[in-house]
């Protein structure tokens, strides 16, 4: 693990990163303990509320996401979907088909509910028009967020895919 020069923590600290990163301890008590921190039941939290700890954390897992998670995300999930066999079925094909065109940045267009002929530049509404069409947006954009499934919600048997 490598911290920037910003990032600045003693060896223990260090250690309870590396350890909670690797996913050795099961916990931040058991962290602060393989760490070596005399009261690990109450040293573990306390360190996780740490900032720079949190910023250690944090980069480190961007650092491994845009390293070598991603493409290993992108490529279990195009290996789903190049499924011919049907290990998955169908809908978890369609489910990866989903999820990938959503990370390309594809979002296919929504039907309007005014036709062309009544759609209104924002600079022609009134106040009204435009709160209600502040609203409908936002709701949108609701309705086309994803949800990620935890660790726990992944098939197993996708994992023997890799």
């Amino acid at each position: 693990m490598r911290l920037p020069a910003t990032i600045s923590l003693n060896d223990r600290q260090t250690t309870f990163v590396q350890v909670i990163l690797s996913g050795t301890a099961d916990s931040a008590v058991e962290a602060a303990r393989l760490a070596g921190y005399a009261n690990p039941s109450s040293d573990g939290y306390r360190l996780l509320q740490v900032p720079t700890i949190q910023a250690a954390i944090e980069q480190e897992l961007r650092r491994r996401l845009a390293g070598e998670l991603a493409p290993l995300a992108f490529r279990f999930l195009e290996a789903v979907l190049r499924d011919k066999e049907a290990k998955f079925g169908e809908r978890v094909r369609l489910d990866a088909a989903k999820l990938l065109i959503d990370r390309a940045g594809y979002v296919p267009p929504r039907q309007s509910e005014s036709t062309a002929g009544e759609a209104k530049e924002p600079e022609q509404m009134t106040t009204q028009e435009l709160h209600d069409l502040v609203i409908r947006l936002d709701q949108e954009i609701m309705d086309r967020a994803v949800v990620v499934p935890s660790e726990q919600d992944i098939d197993p048997q996708l994992v023997d895919l890799l």
